[in-house]
């Protein structure tokens, strides 16, 4: 994956964190509550702040908001893999 096509999905990954967070009417002090994680990274996520997220802090948020990446191989995860059952 190449930095532009990196950015693209890290942008869409802020969108969708915050649309699923309105959802769910919490605000990003509960989400981070929720995902054990500081608001201002909350907040940079979903400003698209952070370049360089941690899978483990994506997961952590996602989950928080009820979202679950489907079983794919890890080389080809993106945005499309997601699953809100």
């Amino acid at each position: 994956m190449d930095n532009d096509e990196l950015n693209r999905q890290l942008n869409k990954l802020g969108d969708a964190i915050a649309q699923y967070r309105k959802l769910k009417k919490i605000t990003q002090e509960k989400l981070a509550e929720h995902a054990g994680l500081s608001l201002d990274m909350i907040g940079g996520y979903e400003r698209k702040a952070y370049k360089n997220p941690s899978f483990a802090s994506v997961i952590k948020v996602l989950g928080a908001v009820g979202v679950r990446l489907k079983h794919v191989p890890a080389e080809n995860v993106s945005l499309q893999h997601i699953d809100t059952e």
